[in-house]
């Protein structure tokens, strides 16, 4: 018999959020609701870069710049941590797709991660798997597919 553990019993009320991951966009689906969004963010420009938009151009696109994150060139933004840049995106993906008080963490379906072998070159899994944690990740499970 499997023994019930508090963290195994909160994982049974989990929401799922199934995840389609593309070098292009990220595709997150929960229940009946999709939300497609581009895998950039815009960084405002200065010393003390802050996030001015995720996944599209925002209204005043000419103080930020364009952090492609899993482009193969190099582009102005590459003296900037692309896992920092990472770790907000999925924060920002997963508020956006999240009941505003959720009380258990999500469940994560991920399918889609060998796309990103080209720029990850082997560590998608454990990238990604580590950014959904820090994004708050109950339990990330990887799909073929």
């Amino acid at each position: 018999m499997k023994s019930v553990t508090p963290d195994n019993f909160l994982l049974k009320f989990s929401a799922k959020i199934d995840v389609d991951i593309s070098r292009e966009s990220f595709t997150f689906t929960k229940g009946n609701v999709t939300q497609k969004i581009h895998t950039y963010i815009y960084l405002s420009k200065g010393e003390n870069a802050r996030i001015t938009s995720v996944g599209e151009v925002p209204a005043r696109a000419f103080e930020s710049f364009k952090v492609d994150l899993f482009a193969t060139h190099h582009a102005e933004d590459g003296s900037r941590d692309k896992y920092q840049c990472l770790s907000a995106f999925l924060k920002h993906c997963t508020a956006s797709i999240s009941p505003k008080f959720a009380m258990i963490r999500p469940t994560y379906i991920v399918r889609g991660v060998d796309e990103l072998q080209p720029v990850l070159h082997g560590y998608q899994r454990q990238i990604i798997m580590d950014g959904l944690s820090d994004a708050g990740a109950a339990h990330i499970i990887f799909e073929e597919g």
